[in-house]
């Protein structure tokens, strides 16, 4: 029967798992990773904080830290998904709200609805009434005449 020697840290961590643990990109290099991924899958329904720590080969509780004195993972990716709502309400007045929720990364226009009025302050609706009066604004404007 073989022994084997397990050598432990002061932190009670094993030599191996101390190895593993020393391995970690520091948290701001995770960090900026993380931000750089939101900014490309934040329109994907499915893209989540797990899924964002899964690729970046990190666990869930070790992404969370390194966004600790930061806004949270999750508001980062619900404010991404509501800024890109923002903008399709603006560049597409004509598509519906079901179809902007779903091209901005929300799983259903009342979680879209719900994200906008925390991030923004207005509603789809809301933004879509602005974005008429003030497009009836610089439509109504008197033309210019030649005398």
């Amino acid at each position: 029967m073989e022994a084997t020697a397990s050598v432990s840290m002061s932190d009670g961590r094993s030599a191996a798992s101390h190895a593993e643990a020393s391995i970690q990109p520091p948290d701001a290099l995770v960090r900026a990773m993380a931000i750089a991924v939101i900014r490309t899958r934040h329109r994907d329904p499915s893209f989540s904080v797990e899924v964002l720590a899964h690729e970046l080969h990190v666990s869930v509780r070790h992404l969370h830290r390194c966004f600790a004195g930061h806004e949270s993972v999750g508001r980062l990716i619900a404010r991404s998904r509501a800024l890109a709502a923002e903008m399709l309400l603006i560049h597409d007045p004509a598509a519906s709200n079901g179809e902007i929720a779903l091209r901005a990364g929300f799983s259903s226009p009342a979680t879209m609805r719900a994200h906008l009025q925390r991030h923004t302050g207005n509603t789809p609706r809301e933004l879509r009434q602005a974005l008429t009066a003030t497009g009836r604004d610089a439509g109504s404007a008197p033309a210019s005449s030649a005398a």
